[in-house]
């Protein structure tokens, strides 16, 4: 089953298939043995990573599915009183979808949005699926909550803070592919 293989794909085992097919060879860090693992790899080969996940994703899907990649600025996702989603876009209106995955990169075209802008077209109350736990993970959590006008006050507890909500956040759900 092709969308099992994809399941189980972490990106160490991704890049050992990279080293035996000698793809990104000049970005993959090794170590003392000539291996990836315990090895620091730059975001540029993650993003390279991901990318494949996606195509391969895009290849091995049912044909009762049918993704549509958007290039495009988002400017307001809306949903329908059916539950579908529209996704206007700086160029053009999407849409209806069933799903709506939202990209944010750290390379953006001119520099003129931030995560913190594109978050705020999320509707308050919805739910965001935040897949992985790396930095631009707890950007987007940090945009969800405090940017949202959530902050953390004082209390009697052991970490001696607590978070109190603005009632915009979205409810979260955060996942990593490895547990």
């Amino acid at each position: 089953n092709p969308l099992q293989a994809l399941r189980t794909l972490t990106f160490d085992a991704w890049l050992e298939e990279c080293l035996e097919h000698g793809r990104h060879l000049p970005l993959i860090n090794l170590n003392s043995e000539g291996g990836v693992r315990d090895t620091y790899q730059p975001r540029a080969l993650f993003g390279e990573y991901l990318q494949d996940l996606l195509t391969r994703l895009i290849h091995a899907a049912p044909l009762h599915v049918d993704i549509r990649l958007v290039n495009d600025t988002v400017t307001d996702i809306r949903q329908t009183p059916s539950g579908r989603w529209l996704i206007q876009g700086q160029h053009e209106r999407h849409g209806p979808c069933d799903y709506v995955h939202l990209c944010t990169g750290h390379h953006l075209p001119q520099g003129a949005r931030s995560l913190r802008h594109a978050v705020q077209i999320v509707p308050d109350r919805s739910t965001v699926v935040v897949k992985g736990m790396g930095l631009t993970a707890f950007d987007t959590v940090a945009s969800l909550t405090i940017g949202r006008g959530g902050r953390f006050v004082p209390d009697n507890s052991p970490a001696g803070l607590r978070y109190e909500p603005s009632g915009r956040e979205p409810r979260i759900l955060a996942f990593s592919r490895s547990g």
